[in-house]
């Protein structure tokens, strides 16, 4: 285990669950935490690859510590997701990017 991990293995209980981290990735933004919430959202993409919302909130950490390329990559990647989820089911709404994105907007706009 990396020393990183060892202190974010300290820093959330022994549940691991994906809702657990997430809701302290959220906390840990809300408090301008911005690397610890990375981390968080890492930690969610290890356990659930296919989170188009941890990508999505992940780019939005990177934006706030100033790595625009970062960002741009984990937007990316959840475009991506988007695009499989539309393909494997015809009947997406036209609504699903505001749908996950618009929780986040709020909490961003700073």
């Amino acid at each position: 285990m990396r020393d990183s991990d060892a202190g974010l293995a300290g820093s959330y209980p022994e549940s691991r669950s994906l809702e657990s981290l997430l809701e302290q990735a959220r906390l840990a933004i809300s408090k301008g935490e911005c690397v610890r919430a990375r981390n968080f959202y890492t930690e969610v993409l290890k356990l659930e690859p296919h989170s188009i919302l941890a990508y999505l909130e992940r780019s939005l950490a990177h934006l706030r510590l100033a790595f625009p390329d970062l960002a741009a990559g984990d937007a990316y990647r959840a475009l991506l997701l988007v695009d499989m989820v539309r393909e494997d089911d015809e009947e997406v709404t036209s609504d699903i990017g505001w749908e996950l994105i618009h929780p986040l907007s709020s909490k961003f706009a700073k």
